[in-house]
């Protein structure tokens, strides 16, 4: 990937990560806190799914700009 691909790239991932962070600090109606049981093991999973995701892009933009 040439270097012009890669800043794009970048900063896709950036303007995705604020709505994320946008979305996360804005309470909601159907959080996992409303009761229902079903609704709160999706939302547990979905919290889980997200982390890890979010942990294999950390890997990869590590391993991609921390070359000796």
């Amino acid at each position: 990937m040439n270097e012009d691909r890669l800043i794009a790239a970048f900063g896709r991932l950036d303007l995705a990560l604020r709505r994320v962070e946008q979305v996360a600090s804005t309470p909601s109606a159907g959080t996992a806190d409303s009761g229902d049981p079903a609704l709160q093991e999706r939302h547990a999973l979905l919290r889980s799914a997200a982390s890890a995701a979010l942990a294999d892009l950390d890997s990869l933009i590590e391993k991609h700009t921390c070359r000796p």
